[in-house]
């Protein structure tokens, strides 16, 4: 199922592979034994696939060292911190909320309003933001 691009079991299967025990891969012993590497292709995939503790977990295993695609330390620490910025963007709760109110601002017609949460999330930094602005 990981390989056939299930997100779920693209996570569990990192998880066992990363030597992380808990809920569904307690127990687990996954094919090949323990592999950091597998685990971040599967970290990767899940991220891919739009699971932020995929995301998070290939930014935290990149900043490690553990892969072997980004080999200058500089390089490393710049691309784990472009993930991590990437998903406190994406999910913290105060942006979420100004994106529902940038959403709401313009159902309801009230375009400067809208503009005005649409500049402030594209000041953040927000992908989203930018697009609207």
């Amino acid at each position: 199922a990981a390989d056939m691009g299930y997100a779920n079991a693209q996570l569990i299967l990192a998880h066992a592979y990363a030597g992380i025990e808990s809920g569904n891969s307690v127990g687990v012993t996954p094919p090949g034994g323990r592999s950091d590497e597998s685990a971040l292709v599967y970290f990767k995939a899940a991220g891919a696939n739009g699971r932020l503790v995929g995301m998070y977990n290939t930014a935290l295993l990149t900043a490690q060292g553990k892969d072997p695609a980004v080999v200058d330390p500089d390089e490393r620490c710049q691309q784990a911190y472009a993930s991590m910025y990437s998903i406190a963007a994406s999910s913290h709760r105060w942006v979420l909320l100004l994106h529902a109110l940038a959403r709401k601002s313009y159902s309801e017609g009230d375009d400067e309003g809208s503009l005005l949460f649409s500049m402030f999330l594209s000041e953040l930094g927000t992908r989203h933001g930018n697009l609207n602005a």
